[in-house]
């Protein structure tokens, strides 16, 4: 009967705890503010689409289009890409907000990427 006891007292104390974290709102901030992070670099890679063109991304060197990514970065966000085994610039380290967008229509893969620096 003592270890039903002490079985039920623990399944508390974890649902107890679980149920802390789960409700904790600066957990919920944070994930609020990851997920403004992560659309507005989504908004980022499509702009950068509309205004250069999709049949131009299709079309141009990996080179060309670094070049543009390069110049079209921010302060507070950096544009890359990524064909096969090419990449214009050294990738974010993990755990920075990403945002990824494939293009088709390419020999290769090509997928452009946005993210912000840190402390942005």
């Amino acid at each position: 009967m003592r270890f039903i006891d002490l079985a039920a007292a623990a399944l508390i104390g974890i649902s107890s705890v679980t149920a802390l974290i789960a409700l904790n709102p600066s957990a919920s901030d944070s994930n609020a503010a990851a997920s403004a992070k992560q659309i507005s670099l989504q908004e980022t890679l499509f702009a950068y689409v509309e205004a250069h063109g999709l049949v131009w991304l299709q079309n141009s060197p990996f080179q060309s289009i670094c070049s543009s990514l390069e110049e079209s970065s921010a302060s507070n966000y950096t544009l890359s890409a990524l064909e096969g085994t090419s990449q214009c610039t050294q990738l974010p380290p993990g755990g920075t907000a990403t945002a990824h967008l494939p293009v088709g229509g390419r020999a290769g893969t090509l997928e452009l990427i946005a993210w912000s620096d840190a402390g942005a």
